[in-house]
């Protein structure tokens, strides 16, 4: 049952069994009883879920796009300043650290990478909307800003990716094996301003 045919009282069943979906399976407890529980959060039956999504697989893959667009394009709004590349970087940076390294995103992507061995397309729908949609704005928003010649002499998708990923460093892999704990440890503003150190930008 595609969303675009849906009536707005389906649109907002639809929307509940979504947002159940993410509480019960981003959590990591994905057993036989997922479907279960989701239908009983959601106030709903499983042959409602399975008829607007044909089944749980067609469930996560929608759920994951669901949270893929709600969260996606952490840098829009960004800032550049044409002339003042650690500035710029600094906005981007920031941007992205307030868009992706933050608990629910990275309950997804957790979700995502353990299910992606048997179940590759939640991986394809999580890469195209978010590391590939942020790495590519990322590299238009660098372009507008005049950076030396030895930044240059990278491609801009290639720079992108190294910065963001001097960001996220440990952060990810850190959250996906010990937790929150992580996120409240780290010092996020030190972060972001090491890595715009280290690209030849100090203040």
């Amino acid at each position: 049952m595609s969303a675009e045919s849906l009536t707005p009282k389906q649109q907002e069943r639809r929307t509940r069994i979504l947002e159940a979906a993410a509480t019960e399976l981003l959590d990591m407890r994905d057993d036989s009883t997922a479907v279960d529980r989701i239908a009983t959060r959601a106030g709903t039956s499983k042959a409602t879920i399975y008829r607007y999504f044909g089944d749980k697989i067609g469930l996560e893959r929608a759920m994951v796009a669901w949270l893929c667009e709600r969260a996606r394009d952490p840098l829009e709004g960004v800032t550049v300043w044409p002339y003042n590349p650690r500035a710029t970087l600094i906005a981007i940076a920031t941007a992205f650290a307030d868009g992706i390294l933050r608990a629910p995103v990275m309950d997804l992507h957790r979700y995502v990478v353990a299910r992606t061995p048997t179940h590759p397309e939640l991986g394809e729908i999580f890469w195209n909307a978010g590391p590939e949609a942020t790495y590519e704005k990322a590299a238009r928003l660098m372009t507008q800003t005049h950076l030396p010649s030895n930044l240059r002499a990278i491609a801009p998708r290639q720079f992108a990716e190294l910065f963001i990923n001097m960001l996220t460093g440990s952060i990810q892999l850190g959250y996906f094996c010990k937790g929150p704990v992580v996120l409240e440890q780290d010092d996020m503003a030190k972060r972001i301003e090491d890595a715009v150190n280290a690209v030849g930008f100090p203040p």
